[in-house]
């Protein structure tokens, strides 16, 4: 318990190799799966929290665990094993919260009615940081310009035409600035 608990932290991940994180354009997945050799970069990833639910007579485990964007469950069980000095694998994964959704919430397809559905345009609205902006700027970020982060925004945002109220897209940090991720 006390391994788990170590880490609860942020640390730097390195993803796995089969994974469909981007080298140079390519998935790494597309890469291994050729067989071409490949240096892995790390990741800075956050694990709020890890609960261990059960373990068998047989070492197996069941961990419950909160994470920050980007982390690879895979390679927080090789990491843990690492620090046991053993070996693991993942046998299952189950996702039960993600962008503001729970399992809770969830619908079986057979069951689902119009109600159930949800429209992305209200839940954008709602989920993210909302910016209005006009002119120029509507037609550099629609162009996925990437533009200097600003501290005071919490990012992922959405842009909003501030004279048409219209979502025209959302835009998330990365090593060069603020960048187009999703264009309505």
């Amino acid at each position: 318990m006390k391994v788990l608990l170590s880490f609860e932290k942020t640390y730097e991940q390195y993803p796995p190799k089969y994974s469909a994180k981007k080298i140079n354009g390519k998935r790494m997945y597309e890469l291994a799966r050729a067989g071409k050799e490949f240096d892995i970069s790390p990741s800075t990833v956050t694990i709020k929290k890890i609960n261990l639910l059960n373990q068998d007579s047989n070492n197996n485990f069941m961990l419950e665990c909160v994470v920050g964007k980007g982390t690879y469950i895979r390679s927080l069980i090789v990491d843990i094993a690492n620090e046991l000095k053993t070996c693991a694998t993942m046998g299952e994964l189950r996702r039960i919260k993600t962008d503001g959704f729970s399992i809770d919430q969830a619908v079986l397809i057979d069951n689902a009615t119009i109600n159930d559905l949800i429209d992305l345009k209200s839940f954008v609205r709602l989920n993210y940081e909302n910016i209005l902006i006009n002119g120029l700027l509507i037609k550099q970020v629609s162009n996925g310009v990437i533009i200097p982060i600003d501290e005071n925004i919490k990012y992922p945002c959405v842009f909003i035409d501030e004279n048409s109220d219209e979502l025209i897209c959302m835009y998330d940090k990365d090593k060069r600035g603020a960048r187009l991720i999703f264009k309505f």
